[in-house]
């Protein structure tokens, strides 16, 4: 990467420098070469400029030489007449006045064209002057150019074979990576594929013992409303028992009832006799001057 130490590159001004490694040698070289387009470009435009402008000066001269010619050669008119200038009409006058203004125009903008064009005629030869500059710095660097561009070549064409076999190797491990990749790929789809059986066979168990669920949960629902229907029919049974048994107590105890009450009639009527019986025998008693008292205790 040295640069030979006799070899030494122009900068400008008288000034030259010697770098010791090639890529500062390529940067200085470089650096040169895209200075010296920019500045090529700057005077090639500043040329077409420049030229532009001329040719404008050239028109307005043009204008301004037909501007004059019509303003004097109407103004001799009118001063050959007999009238003279004084004398003519306001027509005239004011034509007269009219080819003036636009000679003093003409003559305005002639001198501004002119300053223009002369401006960019400076800054073209300046341009210029400056693209001259580096193309004969370029010359004179020419040789350190040549070994500047004969070193890079061989640094391009040593990148360009270690690209080269740096690619061959990339080539290969991705071949490599895209037959592992290619593998599994098949790996995975035959995996898939054995989940999918899977699947498949699950589904038709599933199925199969859905019906089989389905067809018992049926036959449980048929038992569960007959039960359900004969608890239903018992506790009605059972209801109507116990109101049967309640009737029965309610007709028996009437009954009692109406037993109790007849025979507590009797013993009414028989202690109601009984008494009647006694009033009677104790009337009697008094009656015949007997004690019913004493009688009655014996």
């Amino acid at each position: 990467n040295a640069m030979p130490p006799s070899m030494s590159i122009a900068v400008g001004q008288g000034r030259t420098v010697r770098p010791e490694k090639h890529v500062k040698a390529m940067q200085v070289i470089k650096q040169q070469r895209l200075e010296l387009e920019a500045k090529r470009k700057v005077a090639d435009e500043a040329e077409a400029v420049a030229y532009k402008e001329e040719r404008r000066a050239i028109e307005l001269n043009n204008l301004l030489s037909d501007a004059q010619s019509a303003f004097y050669s109407f103004q001799n008119e009118l001063a050959s007449r007999p009238l003279g200038l004084a004398g003519q009409p306001p027509k005239e006058v004011q034509r007269l006045e009219q080819l003036a203004r636009n000679f003093e125009f003409a003559q305005a903008e002639a001198a501004h064209q002119q300053q223009i064009a002369a401006r960019e005629k400076g800054f073209h030869v300046h341009a210029e002057r400056e693209a001259q500059r580096l193309e004969r710095l370029a010359a004179k660097n020419a040789e350190a150019a040549l070994f500047v561009d004969q070193r890079e070549h061989t640094r391009n064409a040593t990148r360009k074979d270690w690209a080269e076999t740096k690619r061959g190797t990339e080539v290969t491990a991705a071949s490599k990576v895209t037959e592992r990749a290619t593998r599994r790929l098949d790996q995975q789809e035959q995996a898939t594929m054995a989940a999918r059986e899977l699947a498949r066979n699950q589904e038709s168990i599933a199925r199969v013992s859905n019906a089989v669920a389905t067809e018992r949960i049926t036959s449980t629902n048929r038992t569960t409303h007959r039960v359900q229907r004969e608890m239903v029919q018992e506790r009605y049974k059972r209801h109507e028992d116990r109101v049967e048994s309640v009737l029965q107590l309610k007709q028996n105890a009437d009954q009692a009832f109406m037993k109790l009450k007849g025979s507590n009639e009797r013993n009414n009527r028989a202690r109601a006799a009984k008494e009647a019986d006694h009033a009677a025998n104790f009337n009697a008693l008094v009656a015949q001057g007997e004690n019913p008292y004493k009688t009655f205790r014996q």
